[in-house]
């Protein structure tokens, strides 16, 4: 309902057809966003299940060597097993 403040604008009120038009267009919009966000995540999540997968098989190769080391400041040593016959930079 226009009431007397509305009636009193110096602009024309919009016409509900060209609202709705906006509407509809900003909502298909947002559904695109969110189709190409959710294709993003979905590249990201196979990236990473794909990364995962080199990874573990990796460790579990023995591609992958960890130690623990002791010592502080730039006084650190590790010891490794098996010993390796050679160390290269």
């Amino acid at each position: 309902m226009i009431d007397q403040q509305t009636a009193n604008r110096a602009y024309p009120l919009p016409h509900p057809d060209n609202m709705m038009d906006e509407d509809v267009t900003r909502i298909k919009d947002s559904f695109e966003k969110i189709d190409l966000d959710v294709n993003d995540l979905y590249e990201t999540t196979t990236s990473l299940s794909t990364d995962i997968t080199g990874y573990t098989q990796n460790a579990q190769s023995g591609t992958y060597l960890h130690a623990l080391s002791t010592g502080s400041g730039a006084a650190y040593e590790v010891s490794l097993s098996p010993v390796p016959t050679a160390l290269t930079a």
